[in-house]
């Protein structure tokens, strides 16, 4: 009898394990993409970890093979917003769980590529087409389709007649789009169509507050994945907790914040607005108002962390944790007072060069690019500056270009009193310092944390307030 009670857990555990396994099968995600004149570089697959503080994951990178091809496999729970980051370049698409991919770059020539990759270089878009295989409902060629009606509508009837009231013409487009997309039968497709109307009506100032409160956030789920549900979410509480409430005043938040330093005073004081009556909804927005209260002249900055931190580590809700924890990063990182992100470079003679190489000087970090004219042109005034301050600091120089044989002609030219390098096509280093345009400055100390983000340009008084500074 004992080993027949064991083999029947046996049995059961077995087919357990096989449900499981077809389930988390049932999950996976494949791409398999061709990429003609970008062979040898590094392609990367990323996800926003969330629409609150907008913080970005590397889920997987490759490199692209010597006949343009590479791929990707991971899993996924739910369908989500991802994007590649090839060069400078980022491209966008939608990823559902189980599904496969096929994806396809427009080619490019390499001999005439590096110019025009480098002329935009933060925010280039590489053209691509991308198939998602034994779906008739694919959701990326959904989404594409009804955004591109909302970009003609916007063109054409909001574009030219701003000033004009679209309440008529918004719900006419409501119902030409109700038509062609009445029979699609996809949850997140839906949410999305929804939602980017509710984005409208607000943009557009065709309905009240408490109308799209009603209609489009009470009693309804709050999707923290889907970025129509959240960029509607972000505009509506943009200023609302601090001047549009009727039930809410700056003073209310600031006892809670500044006086009370309380995570529960703080929320019972958003609780007196209707809207934010459910408890899961008023916390999000609650971090998202953290988020701005931190660099707010009225609220104590210690304190606000301090809240932020009690979600983190206390919410009832695991997402909000998660949150919480990014919101408190991305705030603390790159900011005075705490450590600089780590960078690696490589000098002339092939030595690696770190901020460490530099302890116990202020450093004067900054990321040029030889075609950036303003940056150039900062490079007379750089130089003056350096001769200044030559025993305090060091001037370290990072340049972008895609082609470390444009950067050379700074790079090796030792007349110039800088410590200049290529960035040896690192783009994550480029990412940890949050890298969007150049020319861009920072001030580390000599213990290696960050003194003032940004600076301003050695030609605007930099001289001045960088002697300021140190003193």
């Amino acid at each position: 009898m004992y080993f027949f009670v064991n083999m029947k857990g046996i049995l059961f555990f077995l087919i357990s394990l096989f449900w499981l396994t077809a389930f988390a099968l049932d999950q996976q995600v494949t791409i398999q993409g061709t990429f003609i004149g970008a062979e040898g570089e590094t392609i990367r697959l990323m996800e926003t970890k969330d629409y609150i503080s907008n913080q970005k994951r590397e889920i997987d990178a490759c490199r692209i093979d010597e006949d343009g091809n590479f791929s990707f496999s991971f899993r996924l729970i739910e369908p989500q917003a991802l994007f590649f980051r090839i060069f400078h370049g980022t491209n966008s698409f939608f990823a559902e769980p189980g599904k496969s991919y096929l994806v396809e770059f427009e080619s490019i020539d390499p001999e005439n590529e590096v110019e025009g990759r480098d002329f935009y270089p933060f925010n280039r878009y590489y053209g691509f087409e991308i198939r998602q295989q034994n779906d008739d409902q694919d959701l990326n060629k959904l989404i594409n389709n009804f955004d591109n009606m909302v970009f003609d509508f916007v063109e054409e009837n909001v574009s030219r007649q701003f000033r004009v009231n679209h309440r008529h013409s918004l719900d006419n487009f409501r119902l030409f789009t109700d038509s062609l997309f009445r029979d699609v039968d996809h949850d997140f497709f839906r949410d999305y169509y929804d939602y980017s109307f509710a984005n409208l009506y607000r943009t557009l100032n065709t309905r009240q507050f408490q109308w799209l409160a009603d209609s489009f956030l009470l009693d309804r789920p709050v999707l923290h994945q889907n970025p129509a549900y959240m960029d509607f979410l972000s505009r509506m509480f943009n200023t609302f907790i601090f001047a549009a409430s009727p039930h809410l005043s700056m003073n209310d938040l600031e006892i809670c914040v500044n006086r009370h330093n309380s995570y529960h005073a703080l929320m019972d004081s958003l609780g007196k607005e209707p809207v934010l009556r459910n408890e899961l909804f008023r916390e999000l927005v609650m971090i998202d108002g953290l988020k701005k209260m931190y660099d707010h002249p009225d609220f104590r900055r210690s304190h606000v962390v301090n809240i932020l931190e009690i979600v983190k580590y206390n919410s009832k809700f695991p997402e909000h944790r998660k949150i919480a924890a990014n919101v408190l990063q991305n705030l603390q990182q790159l900011r005075r007072g705490h450590p600089a992100p780590s960078l690696e470079v490589f000098d002339s003679s092939g030595n690696r060069v770190t901020l460490e190489s530099f302890h116990g000087k202020y450093v004067f970090l900054f990321f040029w690019a030889t075609w950036c004219q303003s940056c150039i042109a900062e490079l007379g005034p750089m130089t003056d500056m350096a001769g200044e301050f030559d025993e305090q600091v060091e001037f370290v120089g990072i340049f972008v270009d895609q082609d470390p044989e444009a950067a050379k002609v700074f790079t090796h030219n030792e007349e110039l009193d800088l410590s200049l390098f290529h960035f040896n096509n690192n783009h994550r280093m480029l990412d940890r310092f949050d890298l969007k345009s150049v020319p861009a400055y920072m001030v580390i100390d000599p213990e290696g944390k960050i003194l003032r983000n940004p600076f301003p340009s050695p030609s605007d008084a930099g001289k001045q307030r960088l002697r300021s500074l140190i003193r």
